[in-house]
């Protein structure tokens, strides 16, 4: 692993430096998408628990300790999970090493050889999806991980989740209904309008929430809030 911009990285890693470079950030550790965070957090009333589905190397979750009583995340990517181990140190946070989706299972995991940021259990996700540099099937890495579903934790205490797994948002709200009902958590989902494919997904999404009386509040860049009436 590599340090750069304050942050613990994979070595292959070359996306994060990048976007750093380009936004000519000098502060230490270099913010990350923090004012689409700071925004989506502003629809959130209570600060007890917080999951952070795709939780890379610590980006959201660094800060996201500081707001929350306890932190969870998620990361499939064992080099990405180190880094995050690293950039995390808090005692309020738990990493989990599992994917989550509708229903448990042993599923293949693809991720793009030089952007742990890009990785999803959904290839057209990780070939097609939001990140600028697109992978081809050369650039892919796969491997089998283990998939629960948020409800088998059974948790009652969810304020805040934010999701940001490359396509595979909607599979992971599928596999926490109870979650939903019970609950009722402000959610933030990486949900991009570049295609008709987007769109059509990022609606369909919309319309399956209203179930469990979520509406849209809008959304910064990617990132896309629902809140519970």
């Amino acid at each position: 692993m590599k340090q750069e911009y304050g942050w613990w990285m994979p070595d292959r890693e070359l996306h994060f430096p990048e976007h750093f470079r380009k936004q000519k950030i000098q502060e230490t550790p270099a913010p990350y998408q923090r004012r689409q965070r700071n925004w989506a957090l502003g629809f959130v009333d209570e600060w007890r628990h917080c999951l952070d589905v795709g939780g890379n190397i610590g980006t959201w979750s660094r800060e996201l300790c500081d707001r929350f009583e306890h932190v969870t995340a998620w990361e499939p990517q064992e080099d990405a999970r180190e880094c995050y181990v690293l950039n995390v140190p808090h005692k309020n946070r738990t990493l989990h090493p599992e994917g989550l989706g509708e229903q448990e299972a042993e599923m293949k995991f693809y991720q793009h050889d030089v952007s742990c940021g890009n990785a999803s259990l959904r290839k057209e996700g990780v070939l097609e999806g939001p990140s600028k540099d697109k992978p081809t099937q050369n650039n892919l890495v796969e491997h089998t991980i283990r998939v629960v579903t948020l409800d088998s934790y059974r948790y009652t205490d969810v304020d805040f989740v934010k999701i940001d797994v490359q396509g595979y948002e909607w599979e992971v709200l599928k596999g926490a209904t109870a979650l939903l009902t019970g609950c009722q958590p402000t959610l933030c989902l990486e949900l991009p309008t570049r295609t008709d494919k987007e769109r059509i997904l990022k609606h369909l999404i919309t319309e399956w929430l209203k179930q469990f009386n979520y509406r849209l509040e809008g959304n910064m860049n990617k990132e896309t809030v629902y809140t519970a009436r």
